[in-house]
């Protein structure tokens, strides 16, 4: 049954060259372990009465990777919530695949749609300086005090063109509160390019304006980038991405994660988004 559900999968897979390939466990003999995870992630961990490892943990099974990997073109990424591996294949790689007894599951996730970019528009910066504090209530987190001082956030966007340079970020940078940065579409530690809308986020957590003034909620948090979008087209690779990016963004010690993003993919109907079915939304579920 196993075998004839991945045949009439594979025969709808044509052109397709994005897979998840999900394993049906982490070994004979799994040990848990903290390896890969950051010391702010285990403090974290024990401040709220968690466990400091579980299964999530676990490292994928290496032999498993080891046999999938010469049969791919290539293995993206390796995640550990899944127990899976994305890959870029042909049909008749993943239809080799589907017959290890190891494999659970093979989803395809590729597939395009273009989407429109909205236009900015140019208003008041007293004005919307006004609109912002008052939005987020900065006087009442003034007055309290908080000020996100030791708090590590993560911010999953589509790019953070201009935020080494911008003034108004520009203590954050000073004061070396951007921890790490990882450009997951490029494959590199960029993410300083391509859009501003993570600028914008950032901005509105870290920024400082005029005379010292608040732009953002917490001002002293510290931070790390992750770009896992492109600007225009919504492509399913980008879940592949955002999937790869949550797991750094945990081990790397976030006690919050930022994602304004979306996924309008066909695949992604509204009753798939359950954390049960579509990978990205276990992903989330997990995290």
């Amino acid at each position: 049954t196993i075998l004839t559900g991945f045949l009439l999968l594979i025969s709808t897979l044509r052109g397709q060259s994005l897979y998840l390939i999900s394993f049906c466990d982490k070994g004979p003999a799994p040990v848990l372990t903290v390896k890969g995870l950051s010391p702010h992630t285990l403090a974290r961990r024990a401040k709220q009465g968690l466990p400091l490892t579980d299964f999530y943990d676990l490292p994928l099974y290496t032999p498993y990777v080891q046999l999938i990997q010469p049969q791919v073109d290539s293995v993206r990424y390796a995640l550990r919530w899944l127990n899976a591996v994305s890959v870029s294949a042909t049909t008749d790689q993943i239809q080799e695949i589907s017959l290890y007894p190891f494999v659970s599951e093979i989803i395809p996730l590729e597939q395009s749609l273009l989407i429109s970019e909205a236009s900015p528009q140019e208003r008041n910066i007293d004005t919307l300086l006004w609109m912002q504090r008052n939005l987020m209530q900065l006087d009442t987190l003034q007055g309290m005090g908080l000020t996100g001082e030791g708090v590590r956030i993560a911010i999953l966007d589509v790019g953070f063109e201009y935020a080494d340079k911008h003034t108004g970020l520009a203590e954050v940078f000073e004061e070396a509160r951007i921890l790490k940065t990882r450009d997951f579409y490029d494959g590199n530690k960029n993410v300083y390019h391509h859009d501003i809308h993570g600028t914008n986020v950032l901005a509105c957590i870290a920024g400082k304006f005029r005379d010292g003034q608040w732009l953002g909620c917490a001002p002293k948090a510290e931070f790390l980038l992750a770009r896992t979008e492109h600007k225009v087209k919504n492509k399913p690779v980008e879940e592949d991405h955002w999937m790869a990016a949550v797991e750094w963004a945990y081990n790397e010690g976030a006690d919050i994660v930022n994602t304004s993003i979306g996924f309008v993919a066909q695949n992604n109907a509204f009753e798939l988004l359950d954390g049960k079915t579509l990978p990205v939304c276990k992903a989330a579920q997990i995290a």
